[in-house]
């Protein structure tokens, strides 16, 4: 994983939106298998992802990888314990952006049979 995370600089218009603004988008992905949450590339736009919250309907059997795509390139990773039963939440201060034209999807592994949920929201930037 690249040591370098993509945020909106600290006195752009666009970051002043991602700390305030109310999110663009929201999916939600769930299953008992490896779970996916995808936001679709759209043209001329930027997805930026300020909230992740991982949830399971019981402890993990082993401890899970949580990862956030831009496109195939991971631009966040967290590891989620084993017999985690409160939801893991991720709140980026500055909005985690990815590529334009480009899908983000927030991953993780299998949970060992529990159902997972994987919830995901942010802003689009207009990158025309």
């Amino acid at each position: 994983m690249s040591d370098t995370l993509t945020t909106l600089a600290a006195h752009s218009p666009q970051a002043e939106r991602s700390l305030y603004a109310m999110p663009d988008w929201v999916v939600i992905g769930s299953t008992t298998a490896a779970t996916t949450a995808t936001i679709a590339a759209v043209a001329i736009k930027q997805h930026a992802v300020q909230k992740a919250v991982v949830s399971f309907s019981a402890a993990p059997s082993g401890a899970v990888q949580f990862k956030i795509n831009d496109g195939s390139t991971v631009i966040f990773q967290a590891e989620i314990p084993a017999a985690t039963t409160a939801p893991a939440v991720y709140t980026f201060e500055r909005a985690l952006c990815g590529s334009v034209n480009t899908a983000m999807t927030g991953t993780v592994g299998d949970s060992g049979g529990a159902t997972c949920t994987v919830w995901m929201c942010g802003i689009d930037i207009l990158r025309p």
